[in-house]
């Protein structure tokens, strides 16, 4: 599966959710809904007043969906909202850069895709606590790190000099691609194809740490030592 996650301030969600119905048909959404299927097909996304009222309706989230991509919108106040996108298929990783070449005039603060192996292995711990296995969410929070580097991320100028991370040293580190799809912002394409990052795994773990971009092996490290589920929970609440 090849994912994508956005982080946008609320001002600007709106004008993001716009954009999504100019994609390319592969990855258009054609309906709205509050679950992750179609509950009703006279919810066409195309049908604006309808789509207004439904959004009053579900000031929390909702969901967009098309042939090949479902989007999750989660909207979520004071912290940034996000539009997170899923395609079983090939069509998103065909049409990435343009998506994140439309989307990215809405100026998201952060944003990536990438083969969702790749984003678990980044942000998604699993520790083993005597016969249960507890896993989680972790480093996720754009006000305290930059979440992590995937197949192609966005990073906002205002989040790189939040967290004092130049860009500059990854693309020499990493040999990236810088692509010309914005301002203020700068997008790094690390290897040719999704699948590709089990290839690179240690040299951009490495390029996080040295980074200061959010790593996985240091809470994977202090959650071994975990005695019990409590323990486990106040690690977790400090890497959200």
């Amino acid at each position: 599966m090849i994912q994508a996650i956005l982080y946008f301030d609320g001002d600007y969600l709106g004008d993001a959710v716009t954009r999504i119905s100019t994609l390319p048909e592969a990855i258009r959404p054609t309906h709205f809904s509050a679950g992750e299927k179609v509950e009703d097909k006279a919810n066409l996304l195309s049908n604006a007043a309808r789509f207004g009222a439904f959004m009053k309706r579900h000031e929390t989230g909702f969901f967009l969906m098309g042939a090949e991509v479902l989007y999750n919108v989660s909207i979520k106040g004071k912290l940034p909202s996000t539009i997170a996108a899923y395609c079983d298929s090939a069509a998103l990783a065909l049409h990435a850069e343009t998506m994140l070449g439309a989307l990215s005039q809405a100026r998201p603060v952060f944003g990536f895709v990438a083969d969702q192996r790749e984003y678990h292995h980044r942000n998604r711990l699993a520790v083993s606590l005597g016969n249960n296995k507890v896993e989680a969410w972790v480093g996720r929070d754009v006000n305290r790190y930059v979440p992590g580097i995937y197949w192609i991320t966005l990073l906002s100028d205002a989040l790189c000099r939040r967290h004092g991370l130049e860009t500059r040293h990854l693309v020499q580190e990493l040999g990236a691609e810088c692509l010309p799809l914005g301002e203020c912002q700068t997008v790094l394409k690390l290897y040719n194809q999704p699948e590709d990052w089990e290839k690179h795994v240690e040299q951009v773990d490495l390029a996080c740490l040295s980074n200061g971009v959010f790593s996985i092996t240091k809470v994977t490290s202090d959650a071994a030592r975990a005695a019990n589920i409590m323990d486990l929970q106040a690690l977790l609440s400090l890497w959200k």
